[in-house]
């Protein structure tokens, strides 16, 4: 017959089994979930930037190649010729 002090020893190492599972699960979760976030943060630049929140297009005044910019004032870099410009005289 068990004793109370087995029971309890027996009830002490299922939950530190238990935790150790735990431990070893909880970072690969937060991995994936921090994974997940990022992703999704991504995926609502990109909708965000679709309705025009965050970006312009523009056309660049030498070679006439239309690109995209942020809104925030700046030097920007044609990607078709390499001209930079500043990017509030861009249209």
């Amino acid at each position: 017959m068990y004793t109370i002090t087995s029971i309890g020893t027996l009830i002490v190492s299922i939950l530190a089994l238990i935790l150790a599972v735990l431990a070893l699960l909880v970072p690969v979760f937060i991995v994936q979930i921090r994974n997940r976030l990022i992703k999704t943060n991504k995926q609502l630049d990109q909708i965000i930037s679709l309705m025009g929140g965050t970006e312009r297009t523009v056309t660049c005044p030498g070679c006439g190649g239309t690109f995209r910019i942020p809104l925030s004032p700046g030097t920007v870099k044609c990607p078709h010729c390499g001209k930079q410009y500043n990017s509030d005289i861009l249209r």
